[in-house]
């Protein structure tokens, strides 16, 4: 069984036979405390579990992750170069940093190119345009694909046209060294901005997605930020599937309440 739950804006768990995936960890949407989210309770502390970190702002970043590993033994942290980083006096243990700490055997930081194997989940990260790193991962037979804030970021209302152009190259290019190493196989699941607050043609960098990859379940996200009136027009604009979606391939999955589940056989 696949069980993919949706947390809050980036934030996804997939759970699949024998371990867990938590993607992008902001805050819990079903409002635990930072260091104990009340997902944590549905997750199997003795199976790995795997927290990925695309890049380190705020909405994408929390350090209170680095307190499960006091409830998880068999947790693992794959985090991008730049959050590594910018918290490596966690992993020190001679820092003054009061906080939950974690040892370095317990992390890999991933540039842009670099994959990693940890028993039955390989990781490769790809560039993403912004800072960090886009996901790529594979793990019980499936294949899926986290974005962090990979997009193509136009602000078509706000820019000049050259600077849009130079958005959508600079887009075109990760893609190009995505579909360069995955040839044409088919993501399973694909978990992807679809941001309103770009304006003018929001939806492109998605609708560009899934028509260069076989994408079999797609997942929006990127829609919890702002008051609660903004984040459900920018929740409702992201599942106008219409607008973007593959119509001769690929299944189109609104989870936009926080502890919202999506669920299959392997």
């Amino acid at each position: 069984m696949t069980e993919i739950t949706y947390i809050l804006h980036d934030c996804f768990t997939v759970r699949l036979p024998g371990l867990a995936l938590v993607f992008d960890y902001w805050k819990d949407g079903d409002g635990g405390d930072d260091r104990e989210p009340a997902f944590l309770d549905t997750l199997d502390p003795s199976e790995p579990l795997y927290v990925f970190v695309s890049h380190s702002h705020k909405d994408h970043f929390n350090r209170a992750i680095f307190g499960w590993a006091e409830r998880f033994p068999r947790i693992h942290y794959m985090l991008s170069a730049e959050t590594a980083h910018k918290c490596r006096y966690i992993m020190s243990p001679t820092s003054v940093y009061s906080g939950p700490k974690v040892g370095a055997e317990r992390v890999t930081a991933f540039r842009p190119g670099d994959a990693a194997c940890f028993g039955d989940v390989k990781a490769r990260a790809f560039a993403s345009t912004d800072i960090g790193v886009s996901w790529m991962v594979e793990a019980g037979g499936r294949l899926l694909f986290h974005a962090g804030d990979l997009n193509a970021w136009l602000w078509r209302d706000e820019s000049t046209p050259e600077e849009a152009e130079q958005a959508w190259g600079d887009y075109l290019r990760v893609l190009d060294s995505i579909g360069e190493w995955l040839g044409d196989r088919q993501i399973d699941y694909a978990f992807f901005p679809v941001d309103s607050r770009i304006g003018t043609g929001y939806y492109e960098g998605a609708r560009e997605f899934v028509r260069r990859f076989r994408t079999a379940r797609f997942f929006p996200m990127h829609f919890g930020l702002g008051d609660a009136g903004e984040r459900r027009k920018r929740a409702h604009d992201a599942l106008v599937f219409g607008n973007y979606a593959n119509l001769t391939f690929g299944q189109y999955i609104g989870l936009q309440a926080p502890g919202d589940k999506f669920a299959e056989k392997v």
